[in-house]
Parts: C-alpha cells; sequence; structure tokens
C-alpha cells in the first residue's frame, strides 16, 4: 500500500541540492514562510504555513544540521533556493514516479510504498547506484540439479562522491538527530526518520554497513 512518507523524503532533496553544487556546511534560512493558495474567488483563498516541529525557527544554519534535525522550515526554504521543478526532476530521475507539483512534496505528503522506499534507499547504501529489491537471489534443487537465479537490477544514479556526502549526514542523523533510537554500540547505522500529520505514519529508513 501507499503511505504518507513524511520526512523520510528529505534526503533526496537534499541530495540534490548537493548534486547542484552545495555542500552539508551550506547555510540555509530556517525561517517562517506562508504561501497563498488561490481559489476561484479571494474569499476561497488559502493559505499554507508550515512550521517546524519544534515550533522554532534557528535563522541561518548548515544543510547538515538542517537535515539532522529534519527542519521543515529550512527544507522548504532550500527548495526555493534551488527551484521546485529542479527537485521534481530530481525525484524522477531517482526513480519516484506520479509527485505531485506543490511545495508539500517536500515534506514528504505524497504517497509510497514501503518495497519502493526501501528500492530508493539503496541509492545511498550504494554509493550512488540504486538496487531493485529481492526477496528471493535463487532456487536450487540439488537432487535434480536444478537452479534458477534471480539477477541483481542496478542503475547508476549519481557519483559515489556525491551519496558519501549524504551517507555521513544520515550517520549524524542516528548519533545525534532524529534518529538517536536506532543508535547501536557495535553497528554503524545511517538513516532518516519520517513522521506523517498526527503520527498516523512514522517511518524508520536506515541502513548499516552490510
Amino acid at each position: 500500500s501507499q503511505r504518507a512518507i513524511g520526512s523520510a523524503i528529505k534526503p533526496f532533496v537534499y541530495q540534490i541540492a548537493l548534486n547542484l553544487g552545495y555542500n552539508p556546511a551550506s547555510l540555509v534560512p530556517d525561517i517562517s514562510r506562508t504561501y497563498k493558495i488561490p481559489g476561484k474567488t479571494p474569499q476561497e483563498d488559502r493559505y499554507w504555513r508550515p512550521k517546524n516541529y519544534e515550533r522554532n525557527t534557528l535563522g541561518f544554519i548548515t544543510l547538515r544540521e538542517a537535515l539532522i534535525h529534519s527542519r521543515n522550515l529550512a527544507t522548504i526554504n532550500l527548495t526555493s533556493m534551488i527551484g521546485l521543478d529542479t527537485v521534481i526532476n530530481g525525484l524522477y530521475k531517482f526513480g519516484f514516479d506520479k509527485v505531485p507539483e506543490n511545495m508539500s512534496i517536500v515534506l514528504g505528503s505524497f504517497g509510497i510504498s514501503p518495497y519502493k522506499i526501501v528500492e530508493e534507499y539503496t541509492l545511498f547504501s550504494n554509493y550512488g547506484t540504486k538496487v531493485k529489491p529481492r526477496l528471493i537471489l535463487n532456487i536450487q534443487n540439488d537432487k535434480k540439479g536444478l537452479k534458477v537465479s534471480f539477477p541483481i537490477q542496478k542503475d547508476y544514479i549519481i557519483p559515489p562522491y556525491q551519496a558519501y556526502l549524504m551517507v555521513s549526514i544520515l550517520r549524524d542523523v542516528v548519533l545525534k538527530g532524529t534518529g538517536r533510537n536506532a543508535k547501536m554500540k557495535t553497528i554503524q547505522v545511517a538513516g532518516k526518520t519520517g513522521t506523517t500529520n498526527d503520527f498516523r505514519d512514522a517511518w524508520w529508513c536506515g541502513f548499516t554497513p552490510d
């Protein structure tokens, strides 16, 4: 089934910015914004006022800090800086489909299946090469000599050094950000949390070196 993904979409938005020449130390404004949604008449106009989960603003912060702490306003402002069309096109390049054309997508307002998001996160865990998940790798019957293999499908998306920057940030999400509950003493963990409105869906999308 398709579920709203929430902030688990943010690493892909920030990866698009990194691909454009931003770096984890680049500054982005964490300030309030109001968007007008025109109606058929002025009386039917609506306004969208996104907020941070913490209900505060921090001014200029680095891309690394913005993603580590999943700052909604910084993400929206970053999208405004690079362009919503650029983000949408980048998401399609990564393999997402049916992406709505509105700013709320960068906060994960659209739906995706758990199986699909597993595939998308391999972009990071495989350093730029997306791998299609396989539940069964091969089937064999030693008595009859039967063996059927299901080859891994790979798709090179971005250079490894670009994905490395995101993996570094996603490790910090676990070490000192919203993903601290996934921290383990003996295994490196990287990933991103995602929470939707009223906590209807709570995601953890992550990976380890193995």
